[in-house]
């Protein structure tokens, strides 16, 4: 058998049986090789498989980072959302102390241009109506404030004012008149006149007042008598 027809039987029996060539393979060390080839391929599979799975944890956590990062920006959405409110309520509030400021002011004003109009209104009453002929101002003294206030030898006159006048201020008069009577007796007479001047006066306070016999009076009339009470009369007032 020539050489050329030994190559063509190898080649056909490597061809059509498996044994035979398990058998060169062996003998050619070859099939040493296919089987680290083999394990080299189990092994790569398993790589594969390791990557996909990682991969798939990557996309997992890709996916609730990405959750995590939609609802930060939705915390921070209402975040803004309310320090834009806090700044309307801010902007609100400095605006409500403006007015608030505007209003106190107006009130001293009011306050201030009352006291005014009271020491003209009852100094003119007591001149050209009683014939008591007395200057009168505020008096302040040792941490007090008295709105009307003025004396003459025997007689004095110890007075309140206010835009709304309520029973209150009765009893803050009577209150003064008694602080005066303990602490600074020199500035009462034996005759005092107690009087309460206001813009708008309750029922109530008029007839609390002349529990008192105070003279309440407003800019057009007198809604109580006007009296002289006794310094020792002051002594027996209770609130």
């Amino acid at each position: 058998m020539s050489l050329s027809d030994l190559k063509k039987k190898i080649s056909k029996l490597l061809e059509e049986d498996e044994e035979f060539r398990y058998f060169v393979a062996s003998k050619v060390g070859l099939l040493e090789i296919l089987e680290r080839f083999r394990k080299y391929d189990e092994k790569f599979n398993k790589i594969l498989e390791e990557i996909r799975e990682l991969r798939l944890r990557a996309n997992e956590h890709d996916r609730k980072f990405n959750e995590i990062l939609a609802r930060l920006d939705e915390h921070d959405r209402k975040f803004n959302e309310i320090l834009a409110r806090l700044d309307e309520h801010d902007r609100k509030f400095n605006e409500i102390l403006a007015e608030i400021q505007e209003i106190r002011t107006a009130v001293d004003r009011l306050a201030i241009s009352l006291e005014d109009e009271a020491i003209e209104v009852i100094s003119y009453l007591l001149e050209n109506r009683y014939g008591i002929k007395v200057d009168l101002d505020t008096l302040y003294e040792d941490g007090i404030e008295i709105n009307i206030y003025g004396a003459t030898d025997n007689l004095c006159v110890v007075g309140e004012t206010a835009v709304r006048l309520g029973i209150a201020k009765v009893r803050e008069l009577i209150k003064k008149v008694k602080f005066l009577r303990r602490r600074m007796p020199h500035y009462l007479r034996d005759n005092v006149i107690l009087v309460l001047y206001g813009a708008k006066i309750m029922p109530k306070t008029v007839n609390e007042a002349s529990k008192y016999r105070i003279w309440v009076v407003t800019a057009t009339k007198e809604l109580t008598p006007m009296n002289k009470l006794g310094i020792t009369e002051i002594d027996t007032f209770k609130l």
